[in-house]
C-alpha cells in the first residue's frame, strides 16, 4: 500500500506542477525565487529524521508505557470492529485535533514560533515547498504519532489517514486557479491556507488545520473572506536566502512569536 501512495503522491505532484503552469492562481509565483534546492532539502531532511526516526521512537515509548500502564501487549482501545471507512474518518478527525493544537500553539509559543518561520519564510506558494519543513518543527508530529501508538490504530487505517492528509496538503499549497464554494468550509483548500501563509500577522493567524477545518471553525480560527487573496506572503521581516543560514536560523533568529492571540474569525 506504501508503494501505491507514493506513486499515485508523485503523480499528483506532477500534474499539480503542470497545471500551476496551464491556470496559476498568482502569475508571479511562477517567478523562480531561488529557493528550489532549500525547498527540498528541508522536505528529505523532514522526512527522514523526523517523520521517520522521531515518529518510530514515539511509537516505542508509546507503546512501552502502554504495556506498563495497562500490562497489555495490545491495548485494546481502537475500534477495530468499526468499518474500514469509519476507522479512516475517526482517525483522521482525532490526528486533525492534536495536530490543529500542535500547529496553532506553533505560531503562539515564541520557541515553537521560531522553527516554524522556516515553513511561513516563503514568498510564493507552490507544489514543490510543501514539504518546506525544518525538522525541529515536529510539535504536531509528536502528538499525532503519540496518539497513534496509544490507540494502537491499525497501519492500514493509519496510512490511509496519512495518505488523504498528504494529498491535501500539496493541493493546499498549489497555485491553481480553482473555484471550491462549499468545499472551503469541509477541508483544507488553498483558497484558505494562503491566508495562513499572510505576512499580516492577523490574517496568518488562522486555518490552522491540516486535512480538514471543522476545528478551525469551532474554535473561532476560520477565516474566509470573499473575493480576496492576500497582498504578500511571508513573515514579515528579512529571513537568509542560503540553506545553511536557514536551518540554524530558529536558533540565532529573532524570539518573537508571530503574533497575538487570534480575533474573532471573520467568515466570508
Amino acid at each position: 500500500m506504501y508503494v501505491s501512495f507514493l506513486v499515485v503522491y508523485l503523480a499528483l505532484v506532477g500534474a499539480i506542477f503542470a497545471l500551476e503552469r496551464v491556470i496559476p492562481r498568482t502569475e508571479a509565483w511562477l517567478a523562480d525565487d531561488h529557493q528550489l534546492g532549500n525547498d527540498l532539502l528541508f522536505t528529505g531532511l523532514t522526512e527522514v529524521f523526523t517523520n521517520h526516526g522521531l515518529a518510530t521512537l514515539v511509537d516505542i515509548a508509546a507503546t512501552l508505557a502502554m504495556i506498563w500502564l495497562a500490562g497489555l501487549s495490545e491495548p485494546g482501545l481502537w475500534p477495530r470492529h468499526w468499518p474500514v471507512l469509519g476507522q479512516v474518518v475517526l482517525a483522521l478527525l482525532l490526528v486533525d485535533f492534536v495536530r490543529y493544537w500542535g500547529h496553532r500553539w506553533s505560531h503562539t509559543v515564541s520557541w515553537f514560533w521560531r522553527f516554524h518561520t522556516v515553513h511561513h519564510s516563503v514568498k510564493k506558494l507552490w507544489v514543490l515547498n510543501t514539504g518546506r519543513v525544518h525538522p525541529g518543527d515536529a510539535l504536531p508530529l509528536i502528538f499525532a504519532a503519540g496518539l497513534i501508538a496509544v490507540l494502537r490504530i491499525p497501519q492500514d487505517v493509519v496510512l490511509w489517514q496519512a495518505a488523504f492528509t498528504a494529498y491535501i496538503g500539496i493541493m493546499a499549497h498549489s497555485n491553481i486557479e480553482l473555484r471550491l464554494g462549499p468545499l472551503n468550509y469541509v477541508f483544507n483548500t488553498p483558497v484558505l491556507h494562503r491566508w495562513h501563509h499572510s505576512d499580516k500577522e492577523l490574517e496568518s493567524q488562522h486555518n490552522y488545520q491540516h486535512t480538514l477545518c471543522i476545528y478551525d471553525i469551532a474554535f473561532g480560527s476560520y477565516y474566509n473572506p470573499r473575493n480576496q487573496i492576500p497582498e504578500e506572503l511571508g513573515i514579515g521581516e528579512e529571513f537568509p536566502s542560503d540553506f545553511v543560514s536557514q536551518f540554524t536560523y530558529p536558533f540565532v533568529g529573532p524570539r518573537r512569536a508571530n503574533a497575538v492571540e487570534s480575533p474573532e474569525a471573520r467568515d466570508g
